[in-house]
């Protein structure tokens, strides 16, 4: 179907001149119809307002774009233009720069109240916070925090987010002056810069004069990866809690400056859908939020459900969604006192698409978040109250209860101070009280007000009501740090001493200063920044070799303590003084700063041990510089080609090459290192898969993940096969026989998706790819349905998941956890003069799961020192497995 516009002006002419905009014409196919001289911002606001005084002097989205919103989809360089002018034009407004994203754009957070609030606006905030640690409620005004398109390609959220300041910011009527004054509203009106304005670029340069609807329109199918994500294709709806990037860490910045009684995140979903409001399904909320939190969501929700109804949209509530996830925009305020509450728009995916649900416009899903923003104010102004009691009681309770629980937890450095650091550092951003111990480790006290937050962070949790869950079922935030962590009963705790504010700890990195030497240096590769300080020598030509037995070296200048002493675990690394492309004392200077990066680092003397390998043994293998590729593009999975990239690119400073499918044939040979992200590879043409293989047979390495690894097995590349037997449906569990239940079908097979939980694996120490684990015993993070086969008393699969008693935090249904146990982790093949590494797991979900993510540094590192008679072969290689002299 095709909707035409009126051709009697020029396009420019039409857009900017006539009162006739686009988006009038795309309305005249829904039911909420505007009047035949089309619309003007107006019509996205509430009926029942006060329109009668606009204060000229405040410019509208309208006069200040020049063309009305919804005609084109607002880029976020233009929202930060407006809503800075909104700022500066009305004394209802103040604006602060929070953060900005990876590609340097600004987040901006308003604040609009009454002229009167702006002058007191730091005592407000104050006199709030003061009430929390009181434990009085106070009477000032109720702060709502409203934020907008966490998700670059759900635009509705940021189009609305400057009709709404608009309205607040201008309109002159004695109800908004009443609401003003009673009230602090936040607005973020884009919580993903990079993401929106990826997506605005692409829906407006391929948006048609004449709307066209069909879903297969170019206009609605952005090309990979798509505007959701930030930077590095993150998902920033998921980084809440985990705090990996900066546009989260000044967010939650914020969030604990004010400590808003409301939080909204406004998103989109599927066209053909209509408008979802929280509460969600009851069963699937995390039992650490409070009931009354979901009777003030519910209350709240019968204010939106009003405001809907009298624009006549459809919309549904208490399906769908869950609030279990702390990590997200809506469940990390339930943890935090506040009521968070999802919006979920069906959305045009451009201007206008044919759905389900009638013909969705771009204007229509703005409305609809118009709508619910004033509602939000609305029920805040009315019930402001019962939100003021229950967030002091909601502080209150956590002091009772972590004093009931008594204790707390302690958690060590694993050799790795950096590491523990960076923990630390997570955890004090949520404004969470740690402590360092006069052992040189941490302890965080139950009894505080974050005691909720801080069970949700630490606690493994195996025992469910519901088996359904909308993201994740775990992420036990000690475990993806891979650090030793115990629950100390209060008895325990009392008997600890404490470090001064400020005071360090002589076992720390930088205790000691690191010293010149003529022979040498050892590097210990547990330490969580040793990947990038050994990626910076190996850019700079020096050579560098790894220990792959252990030793123990005693002359040298050490610095006292356990991971600084004389005692060398496989792994370390050795960069000797003399004979290298640069001076000893440029060397120097670069492990100087691996020790400012926390990296244990000590000078020797001499190359003669007093145990073990000597410092020039055929056992130190030289590692070589390496030339790396990252497979991106259509049919890979984006998040996880992200986080490879954000760990490559960000963490370690290595050069990776983001390569698409269809260079492999023209550009593979400049690659010594291939990784495959999950993908579908299956529409690859045989001449792709041959280059692949030959590439691999003239020695390239291939890292592949899950079924990628699969894939490249089927293809006689390397041998790594499914650990999925044909007894198996699709669901990963064995098949069911007998008559079903059809009303049972969706929760059936639901709760056999692996959404996301924590297994126990079980990892071989003297392999190369464990390198700088510290224990047998490794938490991995596992999602989905793809399994990797173990061989059998095999040295190729150093890390596997346990035989029995995996589950560890989460949930998994019993049947999919039989075909998960003694699968592979970490397997390894090699086909003709190369190697094939398969990884079963995410080993760098979401940026955070520090324990693992060695796994895959070390296959890039390290693969080139494993024994190739260690390595099952593939039928086509043609060798052997003797052992080669």
């Amino acid at each position: 179907m095709r909707f035409f516009i009126p051709t009697a002006f020029s396009t420019i002419g039409f857009l900017a001149l006539s009162g006739i905009s686009v988006q009038a014409q795309f309305l005249n196919t829904h039911p909420v119809v505007p009047s035949e001289e089309g619309i003007d911002q107006s019509w996205y606001l509430p009926a029942d307002l006060d329109y009668s005084g606009m204060n000229p002097g405040v410019a509208s989205p309208q006069e200040y774009l020049g063309w009305t919103p919804g005609t084109w989809h607002i880029s976020h360089d233009l929202l930060t233009a407006y809503v800075r002018n909104l700022a500066a034009q009305s004394d209802r407004v103040s604006l602060v720069e929070y953060a900005r994203s990876w590609e340097s754009r600004p987040l901006l957070l308003l604040a609009i109240t009454s002229e009167e609030n702006q002058v007191k606006l730091k005592d407000i905030q104050e006199a709030h916070l003061n009430a929390l640690k009181s434990g009085e409620a106070d009477n000032g005004p109720v702060i709502i925090y409203q934020g907008y398109s966490v998700h670059g390609n759900e635009p509705s959220g940021a189009n609305a987010s400057m009709l709404y300041a608009w309205y607040l910011a201008a309109a002159e009527s004695e109800e908004l002056e009443q609401w003003l004054s009673e009230a602090v509203v936040l607005i973020d009106p884009c919580l993903n810069p990079d993401g929106l304005q990826r997506f605005a670029g692409w829906v407006n340069s391929h948006r048609s004069m004449e709307a066209d609807v069909h879903s297969r329109s170019r206009e609605h199918n952005e090309v990979w990866p798509g505007g959701r994500t930030n930077h590095y294709w993150y998902d920033l709806n998921r980084d809440w809690l985990l705090l990996r990037h900066p546009e989260s860490r000044g967010r939650i910045g914020i969030f604990h400056t004010w400590r808003p009684h409301i939080v909204t995140d406004h998103h989109e979903m599927g066209t053909s859908s209509t408008f979802f409001f929280q509460p969600g399904i009851s069963s699937r909320t995390h039992p650490l939020t409070p009931d009354r939190n979901q009777e003030l969501t519910a209350q709240i929700g019968t204010y939106h459900a009003a405001e809907l109804e009298k624009i006549g949209s459809t919309f549904y509530s208490r399906e769908s969604f869950d609030d279990f996830y702390y990590g997200k925009g809506s469940t990390y305020p339930d943890i935090n006192g506040s009521i968070g509450i999802l919006f979920e728009q069906a959305s045009s995916r451009g201007h206008l698409q044919a759905g389900d649900d009638g013909t969705i416009s771009f204007p229509f899903s703005i409305r609809n978040q118009v709508a619910t923003s004033f509602s939000t104010l609305k029920a805040g102004m009315i019930l402001s109250q019962e939100l003021r009691e229950f967030q002091v009681d909601f502080v209150e309770q956590n002091r009772s209860q972590g004093a009931d629980f008594g204790g707390g937890w302690r958690y060590g450095t694993d050799g790795d101070f950096f590491r523990a650091v960076v923990f630390t550092e997570l955890l004090e951003g949520h404004q969470i009280e740690v402590k360092r111990t006069s052992e040189g480790d941490w302890f965080v006290p139950a009894q505080q007000d974050q005691f909720r937050l801080i069970r949700a962070i630490f606690e493994d949790r195996t025992e469910f009501e519901d088996s359904l869950f909308y993201d994740v079922s775990a992420w036990t935030i000690p475990r993806a740090f891979d650090l030793p962590c115990e629950r100390l009963e209060a008895r325990t705790a009392a008997s600890l001493s404490f470090l001064e504010e400020g005071e360090g700890h002589p076992q720390d990195p930088g205790a000691c200063k690191l010293p010149m030497t003529e022979y040498g240096w050892l590097i210990d590769w547990n330490a969580l920044a040793a990947p990038r300080l050994l990626s910076n020598l190996l850019e700079a030509g020096i050579v560098v070799k790894v220990a792959t037995k252990p030793f123990e070296i005693g002359h040298g200048d050490f610095c006292s303590g356990e991971h600084l002493g004389k005692e060398r675990a496989r792994g370390t690394l050795f960069v000797r003084a003399q004979r290298q492309p640069i001076e000893a004392a440029q060397i120097h200077n670069m492990l100087d700063q691996g020790r400012n990066w926390g990296v244990p680092v000590a000078a020797v003397n001499g190359g003669q041990a007093d145990i073990g390998i000597d410092l020039g043994s055929p056992s130190f293998k030289r590692i070589r510089e390496k030339a790396v590729a990252v497979l991106v593009g259509d049919g890979v999975q984006s998040y996880q080609a992200g986080e490879i990239w954000h760990l490559l690119d960000a963490e370690t400073g290595m050069p990776a090459t983001l390569l698409e499918s269809n260079q492999i044939e023209s550009a593979l040979s400049d690659f010594d290192i291939l990784i495959l992200p999950p993908a579908f590879l299956g529409s690859w043409p045989e001449s792709r898969v041959n280059t692949l293989r030959s590439w691999v047979g003239q020695g390239g390495t291939l890292i592949a993940y899950e079924g990628a690894a699969v894939w490249a097995g089927n293809q006689n590349i390397g041998s790594i096969k499914s650990a999925l037997s044909e007894s198996t449906d699709s669901d990963g569990g064995a098949k069911e026989t007998g008559m079903l239940s059809y009303g049972d079908a969706s929760r059936s097979s639901g709760a056999r998706v692996l959404g996301g939980a924590i297994f126990k694996a079980e990892a071989d120490l003297t392999h190369p790819l464990t390198f700088g684990l510290q224990r047998d015993e490794l938490a991995v993070f596992k999602r989905g349905r793809s399994f990797l086969h173990a061989p059998d008393e095999s040295y190729a699969a150093p890390v596997r998941f346990s035989d029995e008693n995996t589950l560890l935090s989460g949930y998994i249904h019993p049947k999919v956890e039989a075909q998960l146990e003694g699968s592979a982790v970490l397997v390894m093949s090699r086909h003709g003069s190369g190697m094939v590494v398969g990884i079963g797991s995410n080993t760098q979900f979401r940026g955070y799961w520090y324990g693992t993510r060695r796994l895959l540094l070390n296959a890039i590192f390290f693969t080139q020192t494993v024994d190739r008679w260690t390595v099952s072969e593939d039928e086509e290689s043609g060798e052997t497995h003797g052992h080669q002299h």
